[in-house]
């Protein structure tokens, strides 16, 4: 099984992560979160099928896809997100939803991670005298979500 890149990220390996390792440690890093557990393969798997669980009301997934379409509408982009882009930012929504103790998606969710996620996924011509690269992207993905309507309802699951 391969490692999987979601978003571009600042955060760096902490030191203690290769004494975890020598020690025998049975630890694995995932974004800013250490996890320990004895089975970890079992252990990710169950929180994969929990976070495929966590609800993603439609007028959020309508506005998770106007986001995307709008990164490729855009002028200061060369490549807009593919639709590889979107199902990662699906992805990392629902599992972020999860860590925050809910079964549902707020538009938070998507507002805070669509930046480092799409970063990933769009492209920027190189220009001299302009920002580009990640700070560039990561502009680009910001200007888009002042721009990009984000509705407003209740976002659980109605019952």
């Amino acid at each position: 099984e391969g490692t999987i890149f979601v978003a571009e990220s600042g955060v760096s390996c902490p030191e203690d992560a290769a004494k975890l390792w020598q020690a025998g440690a049975d630890a694995i890093l995932v974004g800013e979160f250490l996890m320990r557990s004895l089975d970890k393969k079992r252990a990710l798997q169950a929180l994969r099928e929990a976070a495929w669980q966590v609800y993603v009301h439609p007028a959020l997934q309508s506005y998770l896809i106007d986001l995307v379409q709008a990164t490729r509408r855009d002028t200061q982009l060369t490549c807009g997100a593919s639709p590889r882009g979107t199902l990662a930012l699906f992805r990392a929504v629902r599992a972020y939803a999860l860590v925050q103790g809910r079964d549902y998606v707020v538009p938070e969710d998507i507002k805070l991670l669509a930046e480092p996620v799409l970063a990933h996924r769009v492209s920027m011509p190189r220009m001299m005298g302009t920002v580009s690269g990640t700070e560039g992207k990561r502009a680009a993905i910001r200007r888009l979500l002042q721009t990009v309507a984000l509705p407003t309802e209740d976002w659980s699951r109605g019952v």
